[in-house]
């Protein structure tokens, strides 16, 4: 699939969450390699720019970097050098696997999205059958020396590991697995999205719509309907910048990262194996003040110990609270 098509997949699922580019819009292509797609853009008249921490030999390298469409990114903050709310739509395909710093990147996307801006994001899932870089099965969720070893025993290599030994194959992937990539769950990263002030939705859906109907077809049978997502190594993510208006209304109902953290320990923890446990030892209040019900007093220990609080700063955090 050339870079053509892929800009119109991208146009198509914009399209089909509600959005249209406006005409010469503000792009950023995040991890542009060689510029393809910024070239792509430009000649179909958007104003549009990459940048990467370094760019790979391509046939607009030169021109592009030369004209100020490419961009390097600076490893001493990593931030885009583009002004504050000054980009209509940022994107990026696969790239958000090997970003260390998921949150540093989120944050520096909203920074630079106008209000009402969009960025739309291409990647691997965690739980890819086949881990696109080193095509071992669940390699994005199992990193073992032993798994690797084991499919590279198969004959599971690259065509760069032609000629290499199994244990030397297993060695590189898993080096280049701990190094140079980062599969987040999907609630780690719909966490950093939240906490960096972005709506987002996923939008797999609107990614299959986009093939031609031969695809589509052959996609819509299968008996996973999830499998496309897997065969075409796409999580696909789309986050806006809200308006100055919706950011005040958001900013008076948005829950605080200690609330978000409770409700996630509130579903983690069992509860009812730990009061079943205590219960015994509990207070029964036969004599004096009736004690506080058993799973308030737990998940009050809990939080004072999540917080590492002291019995005065847990009496103010249960006012706040």
């Amino acid at each position: 699939m050339n870079k053509i098509q892929r800009f119109r997949i991208k146009q198509n699922i914009l399209h089909g969450i509600g959005y249209s580019l406006p005409n010469q819009a503000r792009i950023l292509d995040i991890g542009c390699g060689a510029g393809d797609l910024v070239k792509v853009m430009r000649d179909e008249g958007y104003d549009a720019y990459g940048c990467d921490l370094s760019f790979k030999s391509g046939a607009w390298v030169d021109e592009l970097e030369a004209s100020g469409a490419l961009l390097k990114i600076s490893t001493d903050d990593y931030r885009l050098p583009f002004e504050d709310r000054s980009l209509d739509f940022v994107t990026s395909d696969q790239v958000f696997e090997h970003i260390q710093d998921h949150n540093g990147v989120l944050a520096e996307i909203a920074r630079v999205l106008k209000p009402g801006g969009v960025a739309l994001h291409i990647f691997p899932p965690p739980l890819i059958i086949f881990e696109p870089h080193v095509f071992v099965p669940f390699a994005g969720v199992v990193q073992s020396r032993f798994w690797l070893q084991f499919w590279s025993l198969l004959g599971v290599k690259t065509a760069q590991q032609k000629g290499m030994n199994a244990k030397d194959i297993a060695e590189e992937n898993y080096l280049y697995l701990k190094s140079k990539t980062n599969y987040l769950s999907k609630n780690q990263l719909n966490a950093m999205i939240e906490a960096n002030g972005l709506r987002f939705q996923y939008c797999e859906q609107q990614l299959l719509e986009s093939y031609n109907d031969k695809t589509r077809e052959a996609l819509n049978n299968s008996p996973n309907q999830s499998y496309y997502g897997q065969l075409h190594s796409s999580g696909i993510l789309s986050m806006d910048q809200m308006t100055f208006s919706e950011a005040e209304y958001q900013n008076k109902k948005r829950k605080t990262r200690r609330e978000i953290f409770l409700e996630r320990m509130d579903k983690l923890i069992p509860w009812k194996r730990m009061e079943k446990k205590i219960a015994r030892y509990y207070p029964k209040g036969e004599n004096g003040r009736p004690p506080y019900p058993l799973s308030t007093m737990l998940r009050v220990h809990c939080m004072q110990l999540f917080y590492n609080l002291s019995d005065p700063a847990m009496e103010d955090a249960l006012y706040e609270i």
